[in-house]
């Protein structure tokens, strides 16, 4: 009888002991997976800014950097002259045109990949610097005379673009209206017309005469 009572106590105590290890077990599963749902919304919380934060770096040219532009637009000047010119000229036009392009609020207009698309981004520089007068005149087959609009024929092209390749630069002018009117009447403008030279690898402004 006490043999009996024995054994039946046992399993008593054996089964209890299993029904805690269970309930032990069920506890740190319910941990561990607590754990890991705060850890992965903790990562992605942090992801999140990273992903939507952008940022734009603006890189100042050096004095070196600006002393090599201006030595591009002093070199095409100086070929604008052909070598009769002097030097005190050479550099004051030199200040005023670097001076005028430094104004632009945008200034690297893309590389130039042909005339047309050097006379696109010239005309575009003379429009923001209040030229856009000039401009229609230049690009227009009309000119006024007495306040009467006449068509007329066109002496020279619309622009002239010139490409220095050794200085990698590139120079458009808006020529100035000359031309014959259908009745045979000569109009010509006498003001020197503007122009622009920008560096032909990225479409830097560089100078600008107007």
């Amino acid at each position: 009888m006490k043999r009996k009572i024995v054994l039946l106590s046992l399993a008593m105590l054996m089964t209890t002991g299993c029904a805690e290890t269970s309930e032990s077990e069920i506890s740190v599963s319910h941990t561990e997976k607590n754990i890991t749902t705060e850890t992965s919304t903790s990562a992605s919380s942090i992801q999140t800014p990273e992903t939507a934060t952008t940022s734009t770096t603006v890189i100042k040219p050096t004095e070196t950097d600006i002393q090599a532009e201006r030595k591009i637009v002093e070199d095409v000047e100086k070929a604008i002259y052909g070598g009769h010119y002097e030097q005190s000229l050479v550099d004051n036009t030199v200040d005023y045109m670097t001076d005028r392009a430094e104004k632009l609020s945008e200034r690297v207009l893309g590389e130039i990949i042909s005339e047309e698309d050097a006379v696109e981004k010239a005309s575009s520089v003379l429009i923001k610097l209040g030229l856009s007068d000039w401009i229609e005149r230049t690009e227009s087959e009309f000119v006024e005379i007495d306040g009467e609009k006449v068509r007329y024929q066109r002496r020279n092209e619309p622009y002239s673009v010139t490409f220095y390749d050794e200085y990698d630069a590139c120079r458009v002018v808006p020529n100035a209206p000359s031309e014959i009117t259908e009745d045979g009447r000569g109009v010509d403008t006498p003001a020197m017309p503007p122009y622009v030279i920008m560096r032909k690898s990225d479409g830097k402004v560089l100078g600008v005469f107007a």
